[in-house]
C-alpha cells in the first residue's frame, strides 16, 4: 500500500450505537487509536467526539480521549490529531477517471483555461515546446472562451490552422465536442461529405464546408491518443492520490476503466496487486448504436470474472442526450435562434424510447444499477418513462437507479423521482453559474 497522509482515513464507518462505548469486552485493544481531535461521527445527532479506536478496519469506540486509553495496547498505533478534524471518508458519486490527469501529464491541457487568448496561447505554447510530435491531442477547452456562432457550433478549424499544419484534436472539458484543424480532419478521415452516426453532428459552414467541430456520437469517428500501459497506470495512480488527498475513500467511476488500446483495466491491475486502496464502483457504458443486449451480456461476464470488496462492476451507464452548449440536449421547448439550428429545434434523444425501455428492463433483470446522463427536460421525461416501465417489469426487486446532471427538469416530473424511487444525482458544483459560461453559453441558448 502506498503511504497516505490524510485524516479522512476511515474506509468503513461503523459507528457505535448508544453512548459510543466499546463493542465487546473493554479489555480488547485496537489496531489504531486517534485522539485529541474534533471528530464528526455523522450519526443522526451529528455527534462530535475526541477519539476513535479502530480494529480490523472498523470503528469499535468513539468518545473521549481519556476513555480511548483503555483500547491502547503494546501494538496499538496511536495518532494524536492535535485538534485537527477527522471526518468519515467521502464517496464521490460521479467521476470520470482518471479525470484530467492524462491531459495534465501527456497532452495540451486546457482545463481551467477560460479566455480565448489564454486558450490560443496554451495550444501554441505546447506545440512550440513539442515540435517533434506528429499529432497534437488535447483536452479541456471551454466553449465559454468563444463568442458568436462559435458558442453554438464550437471553435473554427482556422484558429488551429494558424498554429500548426500538423493534426490537432482537442476535446472540450465536458467531453461532448471535439475541435480539429484541417489536418486533424484529414487524419481522422472526415470530410464535408462524411455522414455521422445517429446522435452525432459534424458542424459545417453555411457553404457546407467543415466548421471545426464534431459532437456527441460523431466523436467516435475521431482517433484517440494512444497511451502506453505505463502511462495509463501513472495517470490513474495520480488521480487516486489526488482523490485521497481530498479525503475520498470511494468513488463511482462512470466507465469501467478498460483502456482498449492496451487491453488494460488499471483498476483491476491495481486491485490484483494490492494497491487499489479506494472503493471503486464502476459503470459499463452502453452505446445506443450497438446491440444493447450483447453489451449487457458482456458486462455480466466481466462482473462474473472479477469482483472484490474493493472493486465492483455493478452499474450500466446510458446517455439519454447531449449537452446544452453543444445544442444537443433534448428539450421540450425549442432552443433560441442563437443555437443556429432553426426556430423549432429541440435536438433529439440518443435512444428511442422503445430501445431505452428494453435495455433498462434487461439490465434490471440482470441485477445492474442503471445510471443515466440526462441534461434536457425532454430527455429526463423519456428516461423516467422508461424507468417506470422497466421497474414495473421487474416488480419485487430493489432498485437504486440514477439520473444524473438534470440541468432542466419539467415541474411535473420532479415528484416522479420520489414516486419511482429514482435517485436524482446532482452535485453542488453543477449548480454554480460559472463565469465565462452561464452568461455566454447556456443562458443565450435557452
Amino acid at each position: 500500500m502506498r503511504n497516505r497522509k490524510i485524516i479522512a482515513i476511515l474506509i468503513v464507518l461503523i459507528l457505535v450505537i448508544g453512548s459510543f462505548t466499546a463493542c465487546g469486552s473493554s479489555q480488547e485493544t485496537a489496531d489504531s487509536v486517534w485522539t485529541n481531535g474534533v471528530i464528526y461521527t455523522a450519526d443522526e445527532a451529528d455527534t462530535m467526539v475526541e477519539a476513535v479506536a479502530v480494529m480490523d478496519g472498523k470503528i469499535i469506540f468513539a468518545g473521549s480521549t481519556v476513555d480511548a486509553e483503555k483500547f491502547i495496547g503494546d501494538a496499538t498505533i496511536v495518532n494524536d490529531l492535535e485538534g485537527k478534524m477527522m471526518i468519515p471518508g467521502m464517496t464521490d458519486s460521479h467521476l470520470h477517471t482518471p479525470g484530467t490527469m492524462m491531459a495534465e501529464l501527456f497532452q495540451i491541457n486546457l482545463n481551467g483555461v477560460l479566455s480565448l487568448e489564454a486558450t490560443i496561447d496554451t495550444i501554441k505554447g505546447y506545440v512550440d515546446a513539442n515540435p517533434d510530435m506528429d499529432v497534437y491531442f488535447g483536452e479541456g477547452f471551454s466553449i465559454g472562451a468563444f463568442s458568436g456562432m462559435e458558442v453554438a457550433k464550437g471553435p473554427t478549424k482556422e484558429r488551429l490552422d494558424e498554429i500548426t499544419d500538423k493534426p490537432v484534436i482537442i476535446t472540450s472539458y465536458d467531453g461532448h465536442i471535439v475541435w480539429l484543424n484541417s489536418a486533424g480532419f484529414e487524419f481522422a478521415g472526415v470530410t464535408k461529405d462524411t455522414v455521422p452516426p445517429a446522435g452525432g453532428t459534424v458542424e459545417k459552414t453555411e457553404a457546407g464546408e467543415l466548421w471545426g467541430t464534431m459532437k456527441e456520437l460523431a466523436i467516435d469517428l475521431v482517433p484517440e491518443q494512444e497511451f502506453t500501459e505505463e502511462q495509463y497506470l501513472e495517470g490513474y495512480i495520480a488521480f487516486l492520490d489526488m482523490q485521497q488527498a481530498y479525503g475520498y475513500t470511494g468513488m463511482t467511476s462512470m466507465s469501467n476503466g478498460i483502456t482498449a488500446a492496451v487491453n488494460l483495466d488499471p483498476f483491476l491491475k491495481m486491485d490484483q496487486e494490492g494497491t487499489l486502496d479506494m472503493y471503486v464502483f464502476c459503470n459499463t457504458v452502453i452505446s445506443p448504436n450497438e446491440d444493447a443486449t450483447a453489451q449487457i451480456d458482456a458486462a455480466i461476464e466481466k462482473r462474473k470474472s472479477y469482483e472484490t470488496e474493493t472493486y465492483k462492476n455493478g452499474s450500466l451507464k446510458f446517455f439519454a442526450d447531449g449537452v446544452i452548449e453543444g445544442v444537443t440536449g433534448y428539450l421540450l421547448e425549442p432552443y433560441t435562434e442563437e443555437g443556429g439550428m432553426g426556430a423549432d429545434f429541440v435536438s433529439e434523444p440518443l435512444w428511442t424510447k422503445e430501445k431505452m425501455e428494453a435495455a433498462f428492463t434487461y439490465g434490471l433483470e440482470n441485477d445492474f444499477q442503471i445510471h443515466v446522463h440526462s441534461i434536457g427536460d425532454a430527455a429526463t421525461k423519456q428516461t423516467l418513462d422508461s424507468f417506470e416501465a422497466a421497474q414495473a417489469a421487474n416488480e419485487g426487486k430493489e432498485f437504486r437507479n440514477v439520473i444524473t446532471h438534470l440541468q432542466l427538469v419539467a415541474p411535473e416530473d420532479i415528484t416522479r423521482f420520489g414516486e419511482l424511487g429514482i435517485i436524482a444525482n446532482m452535485q453542488p458544483y453543477w449548480a454554480f453559474k460559472e463565469p465565462y459560461w452561464w452568461e455566454v453559453v447556456d443562458m443565450p441558448l435557452l
